[in-house]
């Protein structure tokens, strides 16, 4: 039965299967948003626009898929395979090197046995073993080629699982003059099976969102200026942004392409209950273009659409005067609408709105993980097998005794019609002297 499963984890066409697998759940991952990654209003697009699909990606927990119970029983089990088999390619390697398959051939040359070493070991070739049947190799780390290969998917296999267990992701949506404490939760967090809850150990809040317009339209840079309240212990006040992630207490923190500006709008309801509210809107990719999202207030009735300009005149995208619509949907039938400029009132049906404010806002990801390192060691040894399996080619040349001499064989691991010659110009050489 062991050995059943043995031979079943281990076949070519298991391992091929499994590394499909890896790579169309990865595909998945990044074709469906992820939660931590995606804000609030990406999400609901999405899940708008794909109706059929969503059934599925809640069962099997597609918008949070690297950190699934399922994703992590594949590395699992395709760790187990590629060790099995990088332990079958050892064996495999080691025979080959010390022992080898040996070369057959036919080429029988009369001439002391220390003329044919001498000629060989002139071409680099390396006495393996000796004897009734000498055996030379040139270049016989080549056959460790494909361990290294599967050693380096392994690497890289067992670290992934590693991290898709014990990873700890948060998001954090924040908007300028605010301050997040350590015990205040995540906007959204997802880690792996066998990690804790993450909790923060600092306060971070947001200074300022720079964003800086490149030439080409809709080619944005958000700069996010965080302040933290340990600044004796390389706190204070630090910058992150898309290219630039920033290190702080053992937690990594990336900026998302997630911003915008938040608006800190007042309703007044037709009973006198005040509402305040900060509708987030991402950032238009030019000036007449708009920002929009719809948000659901669970003491209005209706759908609240929104959408914004950042500037009232078109203009620019740095304007500090941006003009913002409101308007009230049921399904697709429009109820009232008003647009408003800071510090302008005015009426949504019989609701009474006032814009108070307008500041930035943007989405930060902070994660702990560990294991990063061994993935891209992984990669490395899997480009250190790959070499030694194309440039690296082991050949072989045996000599046996017989009769009037050394009957002399030749074989190359890999390419042999290319390395013909060579073995060609061996014989020559031994033969003329």
């Amino acid at each position: 039965m062991l050995q059943r499963l043995r031979a079943t984890l281990t076949s070519r066409k298991t391992v091929i299967a499994l590394l499909i697998l890896i790579f169309a759940s990865v595909l998945v991952g990044g074709i469906v948003p992820q939660r931590v990654a995606t804000s609030a209003a990406e999400l609901a697009v999405w899940r708008a626009s794909h109706p059929r699909l969503l059934p599925w990606a809640e069962r099997l927990g597609l918008f949070q898929l690297f950190s699934t119970p399922w994703f992590a029983a594949l590395l699992l089990v395709a760790s187990l395979s590629l060790a099995l088999s990088t332990a079958e390619q050892c064996r495999s390697a080691w025979r080959r090197t010390f022992t080898g398959p040996g070369a057959g051939g036919g080429e029988v040359l009369e001439l002391p046995a220390e003329a044919l070493a001498a000629a060989l070991r002139k071409r680099g070739y390396v006495l393996m073993s000796s004897g009734e049947l000498a055996r030379f190799v040139r270049h016989p780390w080549g056959y460790w080629g494909n361990f290294l290969l599967h050693g380096g998917i392994v690497l890289a296999t067992a670290a992934s699982l590693y991290i898709a267990v014990t990873q700890q992701r948060g998001a954090l949506t924040l908007a300028e003059g605010t301050e997040v404490p350590p015990q205040a939760l995540w906007s959204s967090e997802e880690r792996g099976v066998l990690a804790p809850p993450f909790r923060r150990d600092f306060s971070v809040g947001l200074e300022r969102l720079r964003i800086d317009l490149g030439a080409g339209r809709g080619t944005q840079q958000p700069t996010a200026e965080l302040r933290f309240a340990d600044a004796s212990e390389g706190g204070g006040r630090r910058a992150v942004s898309i290219n630039a992630l920033l290190k702080h207490r053992g937690v990594t923190i990336y900026q998302t392409t997630s911003y915008g500006d938040a608006f800190r709008v007042e309703f007044t309801a037709p009973d006198g209950s005040v509402h305040r509210e900060e509708l987030q809107l991402p950032f238009p990719s030019a000036a007449d273009q708009a920002g929009y999202a719809n948000f659901r207030l669970p003491w209005l009735a209706a759908e609240l659409s929104a959408k914004y300009y950042a500037d009232a005149g078109y203009r620019t995208l740095t304007s500090s005067n941006p003009l913002l619509f409101l308007r009230l949907m049921e399904g697709k039938r429009e109820l009232a609408r008003v647009s408003l400029k800071t510090g302008e009132s005015g009426t949504l049906g019989e609701v009474r709105v006032r814009l108070v404010q307008s500041v930035k806002w943007t989405k930060l990801i902070m994660v702990r993980i560990a294991g990063i390192e061994v993935i891209f060691l992984g990669f490395f040894v899997i480009c250190l097998g790959a070499a030694l399996n194309y440039f690296v080619v082991p050949r072989e040349i045996t000599a046996e005794k017989s009769p009037g001499g050394y009957r002399i064989g030749w074989r190359a691991a890999r390419f042999p019609e290319f390395y013909a010659d060579e073995y060609r110009d061996i014989i020559e050489e031994v033969r003329q002297q």
